[in-house]
């Protein structure tokens, strides 16, 4: 129907940045107009206005873990699976949708 997205989840910050540039040169309000949230908790997340709504993951964890594994012999490396904890940090990037109640 052509209607502009409300809510925009890019696939890590430095896209979430590149969402939001797009978005103020094309006259639209974040959060008035459209909501932006990135995946990373990258340092460009603090470095941009409005602040970027991000999915933080412990990417030093991540790190030592994808070291342990690949330093394993390929017997005890295969099939191992690792979960991490992550956490959505809110800033000024996101607000209710357009039209609805706060």
């Amino acid at each position: 129907d052509g209607a502009a997205p409300t809510f925009v989840f890019a696939a890590n910050d430095d896209m979430a940045a590149g969402v939001l540039a797009a978005a103020v040169r094309a006259g639209r309000r974040v959060p008035g107009d459209v909501s932006i949230a990135g995946f990373d908790d990258s340092d460009v997340t603090r470095q941009v206005w409005p602040p970027l709504t991000t999915i933080h993951q412990p990417i030093e964890a991540i790190g030592a873990a994808a070291i342990d594994i690949l330093t394993r012999p390929p017997a005890e490396a295969d099939g191992v699976l690792r979960r991490f904890p992550v956490s959505l940090t809110v800033r000024g990037s996101t607000g209710p949708a357009p039209g609805t109640a706060t």
